[in-house]
């Protein structure tokens, strides 16, 4: 068993054996006599959610053998990235930022990505209290990427930076620091 790829916010897990002259049976999140499925070596079963565990078993027609199984993880983090309207501002200027966030395996977790807009050009980490910026709409259709438009307005002078938290939903987080900034 193993998970070939994702799609769509769903996991797609591969099943083969190497084995002859048996039948090969799966189950989803469970383990009971009369819930198998049979399927050929090499075929994929999809539309898995993120947690859900897959059993596979060689099957001779009277018992199965022990089980072999799989849980579907996610354990890659999303991404996100950033354009700017403007980076050499004058203080009291509105700068549009278009932020996109993707993750395509388990999806965004939208609710939980936040921003802050500070002076370090270095990472700041990934503990949510961090991002006191704001949050993003949670009013997305679309799980896999999200795209948002931020207006930050450059009420001093200095050099910025926008840190993106992106956060998916098995728990992966990533930061994400923009190019600078300059207020003059």
């Amino acid at each position: 068993l193993s998970i070939q790829k994702w799609e769509s916010g769903t996991a797609i897990v591969v099943i083969t054996t190497s084995e002859t002259g048996f039948t090969l049976q799966y189950q989803i999140d469970a383990v009971e006599d009369d819930g198998w499925t049979d399927i050929t070596s090499g075929n994929t079963v999809s539309g898995l959610r993120l947690g859900q565990t897959i059993y596979a078993r060689l099957f001779n027609g009277t018992e199965g053998s022990k089980t072999a199984d799989i849980t579907v993880e996610d354990l890659d983090a999303p991404s996100a990235s950033w354009l700017f309207t403007d980076t050499n501002v004058t203080t009291g200027a509105r700068v549009a930022a278009t932020i996109v966030q993707t993750d395509a395996e388990s999806g965004l977790n939208i609710t939980e990505c936040r921003y802050v807009l500070n002076t370090i050009s270095d990472e700041i980490g990934t503990d949510a209290s961090l991002y006191t910026g704001g949050a993003f709409n949670d009013n997305i259709e679309d799980v896999i990427m999200n795209t948002q438009e931020l207006h930050l307005t450059m009420e001093t002078a200095g050099t910025f930076y926008l840190h993106i938290l992106t956060v998916d939903n098995a728990g992966n987080k990533k930061e994400t620091i923009s190019g600078a900034i300059t207020v003059k």
